[in-house]
C-alpha cells in the first residue's frame, strides 16, 4: 500500500484541536463513508475501503499518516492536497 504523510501545524492548545476533529468526524463519515474510532485520547484512526489513516493530535500539529489501497494511488496527490486543506481550514477556522 502506499503511504504518505501529512503534518498541519496549529497554534491551539491540544484539547481544542482534538475538540475540533471531533466535531467533524460525523461529517467525514457521512461524506466518505468512512469509519473513524478514537485509539487512544489522542489518535483517531479513520478507515474506508482502499484508505486507513491515523490522526495524532500534539500542542503543535495534527499529524497524518495515510495508506492507500491499489485503486485510490493514481489519486493520492489529490487526496493529500484535499486533507491539507481540509484540516488547516479546520484548525484555522473551526
Amino acid at each position: 500500500m502506499p503511504k504518505f504523510n501529512v503534518e498541519i501545524p496549529h497554534a491551539l492548545d491540544a484539547a481544542t484541536a482534538k475538540a475540533r476533529l471531533e466535531k467533524a468526524q460525523s461529517k467525514l463519515e457521512a461524506e466518505y463513508g468512512a469509519n473513524c474510532t478514537w485509539a487512544s485520547d489522542s489518535v483517531m484512526q479513520v478507515s474506508r475501503k482502499g484508505l486507513d489513516a491515523q490522526v495524532k493530535v500534539t500542542d503543535s500539529a495534527l499529524l497524518v499518516d495515510v495508506s492507500l489501497g491499489f485503486l485510490l494511488t493514481p489519486m493520492m496527490g489529490t487526496i493529500r492536497e484535499g486533507i491539507t486543506s481540509r484540516l488547516t481550514k479546520l484548525v484555522t477556522e473551526g
